[in-house]
C-alpha cells in the first residue's frame, strides 16, 4: 500500500472521529478548524476536494443558525458530511486497487 493511500485512510479516520464526537449542530469553531486542517493535509485530488467540501459544509453545520436555513436542515447536512467521508474512504480503496494492478 502506498503512502498516499495510508495517509488518506488515516485522515479519513480522523475526520470520522471529529464528526462522531460533534454530532450536535451548534457553534463549534474547534471542529471546523480541525476539519479544515485535516482537509489541508490530504494529498491533492478527489479525496482533498471532498474533504474541502466537507469542511465547507461543517462551517454551516457548526454555526449558530446557518444549518437551520439549509434545505433539509441539520440532519441532511450531517448526512451529506458523512457521505463525503465515505467518498474519501472509497477513493483510498480505489487508489489501493490501482496500485495492486500496476
Amino acid at each position: 500500500m502506498n503512502d498516499n493511500v495510508k495517509e488518506i485512510e488515516r485522515i479519513a479516520a480522523d475526520i470520522t472521529e471529529v464528526l462522531d464526537k460533534n454530532r450536535i449542530p451548534m457553534p463549534n469553531e474547534n471542529a471546523v478548524n480541525r476539519l479544515r486542517l485535516l482537509a489541508s493535509l490530504l494529498p491533492g485530488g478527489h479525496a482533498k476536494q471532498k474533504a474541502l467540501e466537507l469542511a465547507s459544509k461543517a462551517e454551516d453545520f457548526y454555526s449558530a443558525r446557518k444549518h437551520e436555513k439549509y434545505r433539509g436542515g441539520a440532519p441532511l447536512l450531517f448526512a451529506q458530511m458523512e457521505g463525503l467521508v465515505r467518498r474519501i474512504k472509497s477513493q483510498a480503496k480505489r487508489l489501493e486497487e490501482e496500485a495492486k494492478n500496476e
